[in-house]
C-alpha cells in the first residue's frame, strides 16, 4: 500500500502497516524505519501519529513537508544479504519492484503481492538470479532487470488504448511473474543460481496456490494471467490481449539485450554483424 501523508500541525500519521517512511523537505529526503521512529509513535486504531516537535524531525533547521509510506519486500537479513553498495543496477531495480508491486491493490490480487513478501528465498532468486543461462541478461540480478523491462514495456503498450486500473495491475502481476519458474532450482536446493528448466510449467507450481485462490473470486482474471504465465504457443489455443503484451514485451527485451551483447565489443562504426548465420543491425539507443 502507498500512502501520500500530509503533515498536519506537528503531527505526521501515516497506517500501522507502514514499514519505512521517506520524509522530504527543505533538506532533500530521508528514509526512516519503523525501528526508528517507534519511540515516537502514538497508536489510535489502525493509525500511527508521530510527533516530530522536536528536532527528532528537522534536519538542519528545517521541517518536514511531506511524507510517503513506503512498502518493504525484503526483510531485514535479505537486504543485509544483498550487494546493493556493488551493485546500482539491483538497487535500482529493487526500488522500481517496490514501486510496480505497490500498484497491485485490488484484494483478490494481493495475494501476488504478500507472496513475495512472505516468501524471502523466492524474493531473493527474483533479485539476483540471472534470467538465462548464456541467452539475454546471463548475468546476475538479470531476472529482475529483465522483468522490470517486460513491466514497463508491457504497460507502456496499453497506454494508447483505453484500459482500466486492473487491466494495468494485472499486466504489472503477468509481467513481474513470467519468469518466475527460473528460480525454481533455488527453491528445491538452496543453490544460488539458474540451472535451465520447463521454466513457464515451473511458473504455475511455484504461483499454484495464488491462482487458485484467484480463480474462486475472479474466473476471468485467472484466466488472464494463465495465460500471460505459459509459453507464448498458448495463445494459439487462447486469444488474450493482456497475455499477448507480456510475451512481446518478453520478446522485445530479450532481443534487445541479446543486440546489446552481439555489439559490445565491436567497433561504433559497425552497423550490422553476422551471428549464429543470421544477420543484426545495431540498435541506435545504446
Amino acid at each position: 500500500m502507498r500512502a501520500i501523508i500530509a503533515v498536519v500541525s506537528d503531527h505526521l500519521a501515516f497506517p500501522v502497516s507502514a514499514s519505512l517512511v521517506k520524509l522530504e523537505g527543505d533538506f532533500g529526503s530521508v528514509l526512516l524505519s519503523r525501528k526508528a521512529l517507534a519511540p515516537l509513535e502514538i497508536q489510535v486504531g489502525m493509525t500511527l501519529y508521530i510527533e516530530f516537535k522536536s528536532s527528532s524531525f528537522c534536519f538542519r533547521g528545517r521541517g518536514v513537508k511531506h511524507a510517503e509510506v513506503l512498502e518493504h519486500l525484503a526483510g531485514e537479513s535479505l537486504i543485509k544479504s544483498l550487494p546493493f553498495s556493488h551493485s546500482s543496477e539491483l538497487r535500482e531495480g529493487y526500488r522500481h519492484l517496490t514501486y510496480l508491486i505497490r500498484e497491485i491493490s485490488h484484494p483478490d490480487l494481493h495475494s501476488f503481492k504478500i507472496k513475495l513478501q512472505n516468501d524471502q528465498t523466492l524474493l531473493k532468486g527474483l533479485l539476483t538470479l540471472p534470467a538465462s543461462y548464456r541467452h539475454h541478461h546471463s548475468y546476475a540480478s538479470g531476472l529482475l532487470i529483465h522483468s522490470l523491462e517486460v513491466a514497463y514495456s508491457a504497460l507502456g503498450s496499453f497506454n494508447g488504448f483505453h484500459s482500466c486500473n486492473i487491466e494495468r495491475q494485472l499486466l504489472i502481476i503477468g509481467a513481474l511473474f513470467h519468469d518466475i519458474g527460473k528460480t525454481a532450482h533455488y527453491l528445491d536446493t538452496g543453490e544460488c543460481r539458474y540451472i535451465p528448466n520447463a521454466h513457464e510449467s515451473c511458473n504455475i507450481g511455484i504461483m499454484y496456490t495464488e491462482l487458485q485462490a484467484l480463480h474462486k473470486h475472479q474466473p476471468l482474471w485467472y484466466e488472464i494471467l494463465m495465460t500471460a504465465l505459459q509459453p507464448s504457443t498458448y495463445l494459439k489455443k487462447t486469444v488474450c490481449v493482456i497475455a499477448d503484451a507480456v510475451h512481446y514485451a518478453d520478446r522485445l527485451s530479450a532481443a534487445k539485450n541479446i543486440n546489446a551483447q552481439i555489439f559490445s565489443n565491436c567497433p561504433s562504426g559497425y552497423y550490422f554483424s553476422m551471428h549464429d548465420n543470421r544477420r543484426y543491425l545495431r540498435s541506435i539507443a545504446p
